[in-house]
């Protein structure tokens, strides 16, 4: 499954440069992550049909949903479907070089315990966080790998607020940084993302995150992020809500400062 928000700022085609089979490995990173979804949708043209969730033939968001919830009809016309999943697992991250473009080039892959099923993908970020893959990713790998450009935090380009603003040159994405004190090597970044989805069906996004960011060894060490994507489902009064819930934390990195 791939997230509305990802399609923003994850390119579905990157041709990667050199080769991955002509690269040597720098550094590989292994994060352990939790993610918790939650799926509802909503019609507020249905009308009452049933109360159990049971499939009922032609009922918008009738039956169980791909998150394995049940939908329920109410009386005031709104059809919910809501469905919720956890997993957990590793997420490992190795880094291959720089592009001649200023992305870092990085195969990533995923190992979860329970539904989520991922290929592992090559990559390149940017110091924006923009993300280019060649491939698919889920929400907590771009979570991982959006802040592991050697470049993405420049104490010089923070205004009297300690705060940066990105638009990643995607329009319709806003994108504010606000960093903490350090505390040694320690910065504590919060991130306030907004997407508005364009074309298609549309559709809204909001994400905020917490990056404990080690400015020596120049990597997020701990995250935590709460996206929540609104899009909509083709007519008026459709649309549903997902949200994701993600923690990581870094596992092991062999690298005792930034190679890359």
């Amino acid at each position: 499954m791939r997230s509305r928000a990802l399609s923003v700022v994850v390119l579905a085609a990157l041709a990667m440069v050199p080769a991955l089979a002509q690269e040597q490995a720098q550094r590989r990173l292994v994060y352990n992550f939790t993610l918790g979804v939650q799926n509802d949708r909503h019609d507020t043209n249905a009308a009452v049909q049933y109360g159990n969730g049971s499939p009922q033939p032609g009922v918008p968001g009738a039956g169980v949903n791909r998150y394995g919830g049940s939908a329920v009809s109410f009386s005031s016309g709104n059809t919910d479907s809501v469905g919720i999943a956890s997993d957990t697992g590793t997420i490992a991250v190795t880094v291959l070089g720089m592009r001649p473009d200023g992305g870092l080039f990085v195969n990533v892959s995923e190992a979860a315990q329970n539904y989520r099923k991922v290929a592992p993908a090559d990559c390149a970020i940017y110091p924006t966080t923009k993300i280019a893959c060649a491939g698919l990713i889920v929400p907590e790998e771009a979570a991982v790998i959006s802040t592991l450009s050697p470049a993405f935090f420049d104490p010089s380009r923070l205004d009297s607020k300690n705060h940066w603003h990105e638009d990643g040159g995607i329009p319709g994405l806003s994108l504010d940084f606000t960093a903490s004190a350090p505390s040694g090597s320690i910065v504590t970044i919060a991130e306030d993302k907004n997407v508005k989805f364009a074309g298609g069906l549309g559709g809204t996004a909001h994400d905020s995150a917490t990056f404990t960011y080690d400015t020596v060894r120049r990597v997020t060490t701990e995250l935590k992020a709460y996206d929540t994507e609104r899009p909509s489902q083709g007519q008026p009064g459709q649309y549903s809500n997902i949200v994701y819930d993600i923690t990581a934390t870094l596992a092991t990195d062999s690298g005792t400062t930034a190679k890359n």
